[in-house]
């Protein structure tokens, strides 16, 4: 007898799939994450951009895997999003001034190269706080999926 997936076990997948992905394209862009962590050694910088994109092969691998109905696979999502989080969430306030620093540098960029008349203050705080709400859809993501995939209903589809 096959085993039947749910709804929710195939849009978590797939999230989990098309989110890692676009995770792991924005790594080729190295100049930005040095930006984003300018207060941090380069040596730090370093660390966190590997664990990111080994984070991101993971969720891909784990999106694929939770398709299948894998157990193993459901374990290492909850893993990986438990240690993006104990990871993350942290790291985000400690570079929030890097974060409002490097906006402000878009929002110059930008107004100076497509020569908008915008004040520069307003635009950067709206660049700033489009990514922390960008951001804080990922961590919300994350506590979802462990939520989700801890649930007992949930654990049935995988034994």
């Amino acid at each position: 007898m096959e085993k039947k997936r749910s709804k929710g076990v195939t849009i978590f997948a797939w999230l989990m799939i098309i989110l890692n992905t676009f995770m792991l394209l924005s790594f080729f862009d190295v100049k930005t994450m040095f930006e984003c962590y300018k207060s941090f050694s380069k040596n730090f910088v370093i660390a966190i951009i590997s664990y990111s994109i080994l984070s991101a092969l993971i969720g891909i691998l784990v999106g694929f895997g939770l398709l299948k109905l894998k157990d193993t696979m459901r374990r290492i999502g909850i893993a990986i999003n438990s240690m993006d989080l104990l990871l993350g969430i942290p790291l985000f306030f400690i570079s929030l001034n890097d974060l409002k620093q490097y906006s402000y540098s878009v929002a110059v960029s930008e107004t100076v190269k497509k020569s908008i008349n915008l004040n520069i203050d307003t635009f950067a705080n709206f660049v700033f706080y489009i990514g922390v709400f960008i951001i804080g859809i990922i961590f919300g993501l994350g506590l979802l999926f462990i939520f989700f995939f801890t649930r007992p209903k949930v654990k049935e589809q995988f034994k």
